[in-house]
């Protein structure tokens, strides 16, 4: 069979279309396209050159659809999958560590913390220490040491107002984990405050004092409740900065 200028030995058609013939030949498994063919075999096929071109063009506009959903699904598998690489890499329940170094929140101002929405009521947090419990609803390290702050909340003088902070998109994060929370929680989905703080895995907590500056940040077990004590008495008092209070 004579195709353009390729020729097909011992050729059998397996089957046709409006736009292709298939079959096998000497050398494996082929199709051509019938508008190729000599006028004999066209004849053969029932070739309509019409509808050949409309079938091509409904190929084409059908392939061009399935790139795109292709692509589509390329990019959301990838946006999946950095999102749970990023999970994976904030869950981290066994750093209990609160290294120092050169670009170290602590003793500098608290970062700006701009909250879309409160679940529960919005803390009075002038004049006050803020512990910040930095949390995520998909993490069950988060949730397990949630009992912990709760007690440590318990133990608090009234000096320390205890809220939580849930750096992601959600309507209700206490739903979301299904669980209920001792304290508010705060929601910032545009992770801008963690960022600040250099934070990159959950839990954390931060302690920020009535001036404003940044005095703990670390695993929440490693904050006790006599540490957190000390920290009140040792920087307790003074006027605070306008960073101090969240929005």
């Amino acid at each position: 069979m004579l195709v353009g200028s390729r020729e097909y030995k011992k050729v059998t058609v397996l089957g046709f279309n409006s736009t292709d013939v298939f079959f096998t030949h000497s050398k494996g498994i082929s199709n051509a396209k019938l508008k190729y063919l000599d006028d004999d075999l066209k004849k053969l096929f029932n070739f309509d050159p019409r509808a050949g071109e409309l079938a091509e063009r409904q190929q084409y506009a059908e392939n061009e659809e399935f790139n795109k959903q292709v692509v589509v699904t390329i990019e959301s598998n990838a946006k999946a999958a950095a999102v749970l690489a990023r999970r994976k890499e904030m869950a981290v329940e066994e750093n209990l560590a609160d290294p120092l170094s050169e670009n170290s929140p602590i003793g500098r101002a608290m970062p700006e913390l701009k909250v879309e929405k409160w679940i529960g009521d919005k803390p009075v947090t002038r004049e006050h220490f803020q512990l910040i419990y930095l949390w995520a609803p998909w993490s069950s390290a988060s949730k397990k040491f949630l009992p912990d702050i709760s007690a440590l909340q318990g133990k608090s003088t009234k000096d320390v107002v205890f809220f939580g902070l849930v750096s992601e998109a959600s309507n209700d994060p206490e739903t979301d984990a299904g669980i209920k929370i001792e304290f508010p929680t705060a929601i910032d989905s545009t992770e801008a405050f963690i960022g600040a703080l250099g934070v990159t895995s959950v839990p954390q907590v931060v302690l920020i004092d009535p001036k404003g500056k940044v005095r703990y940040l670390g695993h929440p077990a490693a904050l006790t409740d006599k540490r957190l004590q000390e920290l009140v008495g040792k920087f307790g008092g003074g006027e605070p900065t306008p960073a101090a209070a969240a929005k």
